[in-house]
């Protein structure tokens, strides 16, 4: 009882289950996202033998590796008594601003200010700069800080707690998507989200986040707004934070990582969400006995030059690949113009969309 998953070829592969490995890598086996070493620039000539490469291994109801109930999937340290004061949003710089031009700064009140910083900025050791996981990391020592005394009474404290997280890749989709999205997918499937408000540095995809907005009382961004690095906000940008807010408790926080099946189940809850179905209730009579595999293959024009370039001639040669009995059926959509529950039904419909 799967529903689709995604490859990439030639770049990598992105799965919404478990696809293993095109090349062996210990680090990357059975993520949810597998990136090749080098790319294969060959498959311009009309041949879809990659559908099917013997490397990939398709999803099965008993791959499991370790369950999600073993390990937090967002693990937070929490400051109590703190203030967030956002500065002008920065959509090129994260670790690299000076500190005159920090997007913002928390403030940490009360007798246990100073353990609670100390415990949280451990906790938050080598954090990736969420714009440039390859570059410096983000030094949050220099965004959090002491300040002595109790807050003073005309600053009011939330009762509710707020998580701030930074996404690796702010800039990409699969990557957000893997080490962000699923893993909050992954809690709200172990009951363990909450409804705590996200705080997010950043988000280029806002309609990647709906799911989450529908199940918690509401995300923001703290660092930057409509611009992130060079790329502009692909449709409406998500709210800003309040200029200056306080809470009782305030989450600095690191989504964990979701393997295999848990995958699948943390995208099902984040679907569930939108009012999807769930896909756990239906008979596995259908995926078991039907030899057709339906493949949707991804319309883009990518800056990158990702594209897959003879889509025509893989349409056409389709209907004649068969495979130990399974035939496929092949169609192509342009996703970037659908919405994010337009772009779920599509998927539910497939069993593998491939894009480049």
């Amino acid at each position: 009882q799967w529903p689709a998953f995604t490859l990439r070829e030639p770049a990598g592969c992105f799965c919404w289950t478990s696809c293993g490995t095109f090349q062996s890598s210990n680090y990357w086996k059975g993520r949810a996202v597998t990136y090749l070493q080098h790319a294969n620039q060959s498959l311009l000539s009309p041949n879809h033998s990659f559908l099917l490469h013997q490397r990939v291994r398709f999803p099965h109801v008993n791959n499991r590796r370790r369950k999600v109930g073993d390990r937090p999937m967002v693990d937070c340290s929490y400051l109590r008594q703190a203030c967030v004061t956002l500065g002008r949003p920065q959509p090129r710089c994260s670790s690299r601003c000076p500190i005159r031009d920090r997007p913002f700064q928390i403030h940490v009140h009360g007798p246990h200010a100073s353990d609670d910083v100390a415990i949280a900025l451990e906790h938050m050791h080598g954090l990736q700069d969420p714009l440039n996981p390859f570059g410096p990391l983000r030094h949050l020592e220099q965004d959090v800080s002491v300040v002595i005394g109790q807050l003073p009474p005309e600053e009011p404290v939330e009762t509710r707690a707020a998580r701030m997280l930074w996404p690796k890749w702010e800039v990409g989709f699969s990557d957000v998507q893997l080490t962000t999205i699923l893993p909050l997918g992954a809690a709200l499937h172990q009951g363990t989200l909450g409804r705590e408000r996200l705080m997010l540095s950043g988000a280029l995809f806002p309609q990647s986040w709906e799911p989450l907005a529908a199940v918690t009382d509401g995300i923001c961004t703290f660092e930057r707004d409509d611009v992130l690095g060079a790329s502009r906000v692909k449709g409406q940008p998500l709210p800003r934070c309040a200029k200056r807010e306080c809470f009782a408790r305030l989450g600095l926080c690191r989504p964990g990582h979701v393997f295999g099946r848990d995958a699948w189940l943390a995208r099902q809850a984040l679907d569930t969400a939108l009012g999807f179905d769930d896909l756990r209730a239906e008979s596995r009579s259908f995926y078991t006995t039907r030899q057709r595999l339906r493949v949707l293959f991804t319309i883009r024009r990518s800056s990158h030059g990702r594209d897959i370039a003879n889509i025509p001639e893989l349409l056409a040669a389709c209907p004649s690949f068969r495979h130990r009995g399974w035939s496929i059926h092949c169609n192509a959509v342009p996703f970037a113009t659908l919405s994010l529950r337009e772009t779920i039904a599509r998927v539910r419909e497939q069993w593998i969309c491939s894009s480049a």
